[in-house]
Parts: C-alpha cells; structure tokens; sequence
C-alpha cells in the first residue's frame, strides 16, 4: 500500500514538473516573439508563436499577438483569423477588438470599426485607443462635435497620449476655433518641443488667427529641426507675404523650391514676390516657367498680366486677362485687375463692365464696389457712385480707401463740410494716408477759407513727397498754393 501511494506521488510531481516546463516554454516562446516584433521581424514572430499554440493551443494571447505580426504584415484575413481564434478563448479581450476594429478603419469599413471599438469599451470602459479611434473615425465622417467628445473622453484615461492632443486639436482648427486647437497644440509642444506636426499646426492655427509673427516662429523652430522641411519654408514664405517682407519671402520660397521642385504654387508665389520687390522680368520668368508646365493656369496668367501692366505692357497684361478669363469665365481675379487696368487707362465703362462681372460672382467684394464707384465719379455718374462706395463701407465699415474716396465725391458735389469730416475720419483710423489731406484742402479752398486751404495743401505736400500714386496730385497742390499766395 505504502509502495503504491508513492509511486502516485511521485507521478504527481512528475507531472506537475512536466506542466511546469511546458508552461515555461510557452512563455519564453511568447516573450522571445514579443522581442521580435518589437524590432520588426514579424515573420520570425509569428513562427515562435506558431510554436507556442502547438504547444498549448488554448492562450488568447497567444493568437492575439500573432494576429498583431499579420496586421503589421497588412495581412488582414489572417490577422482577422486570429483576432477571432482570440476572442472564442477569452470574449472580453478589449486588445483584440480595439485591433480587429482597427483593421476595418483601415479597409474603411466604418460601420464595422464603430462596433468594434464599442466591443472593446464595453470590456473596459476606460480603454482609451477605442475611444481615440471612434473619435477619428468621426472625424473623418464629419461628426466633429462628437470627435471632439471621443478624444475627451480618451485623454479622461490617459493624460498623457499627446498624440490626441494633436487630434482633438486638428479637430477644432477644422471648426475654425483656433484659441482651443492652439491650446492643444501648446500642451503637446510643452512635453515634446520639438514636435515638428504640432510646430506645423500651431503655426497655421496662428497664421489664421492673424498672429502672423508668432506663426513665423513656429515655423522657424521646424527649419532648425528639420531644414529641409518644405512645409515650414512655404509657410513661412505666405506670412512673410502677408506681412510684405517680400524678400524674406523669396529666399524661403527658393529653398522650397530646392526641396520639391517645379511646383506650380511656389513658383508663382516666388513670380508674386519678385513682383512685389520690383523685379518684374525674373518674375514674368517665373510664370513662363509655370505656363510651360501648365499652359492652362488662370492664375499664372493674371500674375505675369499684373507683371507686364507694371512695366507698361499693357496689351500683353490685357492678353493674359483675356485669356484667365477664356480659361475660367468664373475667375473673378482676372475680371478685377483687367477692370484696374481699364480704369488706370482711363478705360471707365470698359472697367464698369469687369467690376460689375466681380460683384456678381463675389456680391461682397468691396474692392469691386470702390473701384466701380470711382469710375462712375470719373464718368459723373454721381448718385451710382455714391451707392457704390456706401456698399463697399457697408461691406467693410472700416476701409479707409472707401472713406476718403466717398470724401472727394461729397468734394466734387459741393458737400464740402461731409468732406472734411470724412477725411478727418480716414486720418483717424490711418494718420500716414495723404489723400485725405489734399481733399480737406480742396474742401477748403471750395469754401473759401484760403488759410485753412494752405495750410492742409501744404501738410499733404509734406507728407506726399515721394509716393507714385499721387505724384499728379502733388503737382496740382504746389500750383494751387502758387496762385493761392499770388492772391
């Protein structure tokens, strides 16, 4: 009896020993797949654990990280296979559905990947991937509000994911609520400073909200780290456009151009800068360059038209507008500047015509209602003026351009004491503008108060000197003042 009770004994241990060094092996196997695909070997991976479920074909875990080798291998049904396999073992295994619906996302269906990520929330309702991937998914469906309650909820578990960060930030910016996406953007960077996507994002969320200078330097800190960044060089360039440093603008934009080069959008951004800094043969260069590559690029054509009107070529800048407009007869920039070029022409109807055509494809394109009042003054049109310029300052209460050209007009009319009041409220709200001076002189002398007349010809004289756009008038002043001081 005694013999017999040993001899069960030692069978006992025997296999428990036995169960000990198969668990173990198992275990080193998973481990040493785990190792493999941490470095990217999944083939070798997924032929340890081959071996391990031979040996014990009953561990979730073990299908689950074979199914993950299969997903990286963007071997789908047999990562799908294996998700399942996992899910008959262990059917709570939040891992394997947030990973299965992962898998659908990926082969977009959505419909799919949504229960799925719910699977795996109802396993553990604080599995923050699940709720980070609901959130992109309604994202990408438009459903931003609800984007926006999915990424809250994801960052509620894990503050530190600042990938999400960025994702719920790239989400306000698309409701344009910049203030939020800039304070998202500004968390990531203060863990992670030299996180080139925030970087980029903060600093368009900057650039739009008018903060051209701080988008600058965010800019600026992606070229320190990555120079060779087309996206920081463009960007920058477009601030440095927007804040008329035209020849920092240019040096950016010829590097983007070194980076990927003959792209039609920086060249005839470099054309636009070239223009802008006087250069107006090298930027005709520029879109020659692009209409070569693109023989139908409406914008192309209006910026070499703007290039050659600069430099008196008028009939080839009315050819180029002619034909942006033959191209796209929806291109209200074409019809603009030929409309500018008519009325510096003297071309007045001609000019009617092109900003009328602006208004009707932009109704609230002040610029057209200015410029189409002033030729009507011209034409002494006066009343459609009137209503023209009212427009343009019902549009944009504050262009001061509109302001002082409604000024003239109540001038030209006899309304001398409105002119002087709305000169004086251009010069309020623009103290560096001369043309409202020469108009409060005109008012002046049209009511005889000479001293005052003088005295204002004389200060817009002064502040005048030297700038093109009213040369003329600067001439009719100094002679004005001659026979004002005869008398």
């Amino acid at each position: 009896m005694k013999l017999k009770i040993i001899l069960y004994l030692s069978l006992f241990l025997l296999c428990g020993f036995g169960y000990f060094l198969f668990a173990q092996d198992v275990k080193t196997l998973i481990d040493q797949a785990t190792e493999k695909y941490d470095i990217g070997l999944f083939d070798e991976s997924i032929e340890l654990l081959n071996n391990a479920e031979k040996i014990d074909p009953t561990q979730a875990v073990i299908f689950f990280k074979r199914g993950n080798s299969y997903l990286k291998k963007a071997e789908f049904d047999s990562a799908l296979k294996d998700y399942s396999s996992a899910l008959l073992i262990n059917p709570c295994y939040a891992d394997v559905y947030n990973n299965r619906g992962t898998i659908y996302y990926f082969i977009k269906q959505y419909d799919l990947a949504l229960r799925e990520f719910s699977r795996a929330i109802e396993c553990d309702t604080t599995y923050h991937r699940s709720y980070n991937n609901i959130g992109l998914i309604y994202f990408e469906q438009g459903k931003y509000s609800d984007a926006i309650n999915m990424f809250n909820s994801s960052l509620k578990y894990n503050t530190a994911d600042f990938k999400t960060y960025v994702k719920r930030g790239n989400t306000y910016f698309v409701l344009t609520n910049y203030k939020m996406a800039i304070e998202d953007y500004t968390k990531v960077l203060d863990y992670f400073p030299e996180s080139v996507e925030a970087l980029l994002s903060r600093g368009f969320a900057y650039k739009l909200t008018g903060n051209i200078n701080k988008a600058i330097e965010d800019f600026t800190k992606i070229t320190i780290i990555e120079k060779d960044n087309f996206d920081a060089h463009f960007n920058r360039a477009l601030c440095f456009i927007d804040i008329n440093q035209m020849k920092k603008a240019f040096d950016d934009l010829v590097i983007a151009d070194k980076i990927i080069p003959n792209n039609k959008i920086v060249k005839i951004k470099m054309g636009i800068a070239l223009s802008a800094i006087g250069e107006f043969e090298e930027a005709i260069s520029e879109f020659n360059y692009v209409l070569k590559l693109d023989s139908n690029n409406t914008e192309a054509y209006v910026n070499r038209g703007m290039a050659y009107k600069s430099i008196f070529k008028l009939d080839l800048a009315l050819k180029d507008f002619a034909k942006a407009i033959s191209i796209d007869s929806n291109f209200a920039d074409a019809y603009f500047n030929r409309g500018m070029l008519y009325q510096n022409s003297k071309y007045e109807r001609q000019a009617i015509d092109d900003f009328t055509k602006v208004i009707q494809l932009k109704p609230n394109d002040y610029e057209a209602y200015l410029n189409r009042g002033k030729s009507y003054m011209r034409l002494k049109l006066y009343d459609s003026a009137d209503s023209d310029m009212n427009k343009s300052l019902e549009i944009k209460p504050d262009f001061v351009e509109a302001i002082f050209n409604k000024a003239y007009l109540k001038y030209i009319i006899g309304d001398n004491d409105s002119a002087i009041t709305l000169s004086q409220q251009a010069l309020n709200m623009d103290n560096s503008l001369p043309e409202p001076l020469y108009i409060i002189g005109l008012a002046y002398h049209n009511k005889k108060d000479f001293e005052n007349a003088l005295k204002y010809y004389e200060k817009f004289i002064e502040k005048a000197e030297g700038i093109a756009r009213v040369a003329e008038f600067v001439q009719i002043a100094k002679n004005l003042i001659k026979k004002l001081t005869k008398n």
